[in-house]
């Protein structure tokens, strides 16, 4: 990697050679490469590598994600070699900015929250009107201030919502006891109320995108039967393939038993 600091301005521009197996430490502008192809599920949580290139046509997506020339950090070179131009690091470059936004302590209210909220602060004014009225009735018709200040502070009190607090936190907490009989990590409580408001819940089940994993469920031939010969000829395909494998080679591999694998390995041999 070489590099070089304007005098004028205060970043770097540095130029980086990348390939196969390499690791992408910031954001790059692609200058010149051949057939580089980068794995980049962290960042837009796709399984599959996308294909680089270096060109002078415009841009066709205004998502800098699908731009052909640019690379991000976080991903990695599964094939081919290319110059580029590191044009941000650190938190500049689209990974620091996920995780800047993951990391915020500060959130927005949600809908329980917000509701809670109105509760209260009707349950204030109410006892903000109804104590001076309360005040003033007593006291013109009993003669007795003080006692009727006693009894609208008592009315006060009353409309006052100090166990609204408990009550929330408690059945919550109740919520966040069943969920965890259900191996469920509960880290916020008020989640637990946005969860029991979902209509749909959808769910990463072979973890495509949450492990950048690829599992082989079944393999079937034209007719959609299932077919010993397709994985045989998809395993010599993928145990014989040139080069660095992809996820889909990984998968067939993975996805075929030993046995199976040692008698396709010793009756067929790549030349």
């Amino acid at each position: 990697m070489a590099g070089w600091r304007s005098r004028s301005t205060s970043w770097c521009r540095r130029y980086n050679k990348t390939g196969g197996g390499g690791y992408d430490p910031g954001r790059f502008t692609y200058l010149a490469g051949a057939g580089s192809v980068r794995r980049s599920g962290v960042v837009n949580r796709e399984s599959l590598p996308v294909e680089k290139a270096a060109t002078t046509r415009q841009p066709e997506h205004s998502n800098p994600l699908e731009c052909d020339t640019l690379c991000f950090m976080g991903t990695t070179v599964v094939s081919g070699t290319a110059q580029a131009m590191v044009i941000a690091t650190g938190a500049n470059t689209w990974f620091g900015q996920l995780a800047g936004r993951v990391s915020e302590q500060e959130s927005e209210p949600n809908a329980f929250q917000q509701g809670i909220s109105r509760v209260s602060m009707l349950l204030i004014r109410f006892m903000l009107v109804m104590a001076p009225v309360v005040l003033l009735i007593n006291g013109y018709t009993k003669g007795d201030w003080w006692e009727a200040a006693l009894f609208a502070l008592s009315v006060a009190v009353g409309l006052t919502p100090e166990m609204l607090p408990m009550i929330v936190t408690s059945t919550l907490a109740r919520g966040a006891v069943k969920l965890s009989k259900q191996k469920v990590i509960v880290k916020h409580l008020d989640a637990i109320q946005n969860f029991g408001a979902m209509d749909i819940l959808c769910t990463d089940k072979t973890g495509t995108l949450t492990q950048d994993k690829i599992v082989l469920e079944n393999h079937t031939d034209i007719s959609g039967k299932t077919s010993e010969r397709v994985l045989h000829s998809a395993w010599l395909n993928s145990h014989y393939q040139t080069g660095l494998k992809n996820l889909l080679d990984t998968a067939v591999l993975e996805g075929t038993d030993e046995e199976s694998a040692r008698s396709l390995a010793s009756r067929w041999q790549k030349n």
